[in-house]
């Protein structure tokens, strides 16, 4: 029976020469060196290549692969994932660094409470040189144990960038569908995973996020571009990220085990999440049939700062929404009227969103 080491760390990378050794470095340095670590070549152009054949043949825990062509960088991750044989996988950037102890207090947590499916540590963001130019704020731990509510911290929150660098069950991940081809397609994977079990934070800054401009996001500027990164045969096509992640969120809530409450209330708080921009009316194309609850608000605009104004008199297009649910015959199981500002004295506004509503049902009524 071949070995199967507790940890596998899977590094996908190409032209990655300028930071590959520093962080080959400090994940071999780690206290818990129970591991195997894969570099997944994607057919770099620099000296990559000698670097990775040069860390296998000086220790046994390290295995290169390098594809005979780009295969793109969510094929490249995934790849990674799959030829690892550890209990726990962890991916692990070429340019990131990571203290010696990372590993140790990820595989602790993950071994002390069988209900943690991810646990990763406070972090901060250093630049080319090393230097700290950021420190992300911390208690993200995604812990509760109603997946519902797991689910709705992680989608709203500002900042789980982190997040996918840690330590994850191998038999969690297996049930995901893993990176997609796609343009932030790490945060349905961990939205998806969020509803599989919890989410734990170590309360130490033990990952460093490095930013340099050789970066996919420092390089890859475009949105052209940066989906050429996940996906060379998609390079110049148009793309619709906002809507992507949307459907993307939506197919991890349809995956996911939980019961039909739990369901309905994620559907929910994905509306809450589309206070980013995205149209509520056009969005029941998306969601269709599953649109099981609705608790919507009139925004005076459409983004993050957005505050309720009565229902009809906002930038939400609520009208052009309630057709659209009346033209789909869709039949929500709740329909919610709410109305969140001005709330020490809101019972106005809130009766003049209840005469809008009404008027709306009585015209679809004819």
């Amino acid at each position: 029976m071949s070995y199967q080491p507790l940890v596998s760390l899977g590094m996908p990378v190409y032209n990655g020469q300028n930071f590959m050794a520093a962080t080959l470095d400090s994940l071999l340095a780690q206290t818990c060196g129970d591991f195997e670590l894969i570099i997944c070549d994607n057919a770099s152009t620099d000296d990559t290549e000698a670097i990775g054949r040069a860390y296998a043949a000086r220790d046994p825990r390290v295995r290169y692969h390098r594809n005979e062509s780009n295969i793109g960088a969510s094929a490249n991750y995934n790849l990674t994932f799959e030829m690892g044989r550890g209990r726990y996988f962890k991916w692990a950037a070429h340019d990131d660094l990571c203290a010696p102890t990372f590993l140790e207090r990820c595989v602790a947590a993950l071994e002390t409470d069988p209900d943690v499916v991810l646990a990763y540590t406070q972090a901060e963001a250093i630049d080319g040189d090393g230097h700290t130019v950021k420190v992300y704020p911390g208690k993200h731990h995604f812990g509760d144990p109603q997946a519902r509510v797991r689910f709705y911290e992680f989608v709203l929150d500002p900042h789980p960038v982190v997040a996918v660098f840690g330590v994850m069950r191998r038999d969690a991940l297996a049930r995901t569908r893993l990176i997609g081809a796609y343009t932030g397609s790490d945060r349905p994977l961990l939205s998806e995973l969020s509803l599989l079990g919890k989410f734990y934070e170590v309360p130490e800054q033990l990952f460093f996020y490095r930013f340099h401009e050789a970066q996919s996001w420092g390089g890859n500027k475009s949105q052209q571009a940066q989906q050429a990164w996940y996906d060379p045969r998609r390079a110049g096509k148009l793309t619709f990220p906002q809507w992507r992640l949307l459907r993307e969120h939506l197919r991890s809530i349809a995956r996911s085990p939980v019961g039909l409450r739990d369901r309905a209330a994620c559907y929910l708080y994905m509306g809450y999440w589309m206070r980013s921009g995205i149209d509520p009316g056009a969005a029941v194309g998306t969601i269709g049939q599953r649109l099981f609850v609705v608790q919507m608000h009139d925004l005076h605009e459409l983004s993050g700062d957005g505050h309720d104004v009565p229902w009809g008199t906002g930038a939400g297009r609520i009208r052009e929404f309630l057709e659209e649910v009346h033209r789909q015959g869709v039949k929500p199981i709740k329909f919610g009227l709410e109305y969140s500002y001005d709330w020490e004295d809101s019972m106005p506004e809130v009766e003049q969103s209840a005469r809008f509503f009404d008027q709306v049902t009585l015209d679809l009524a004819k």
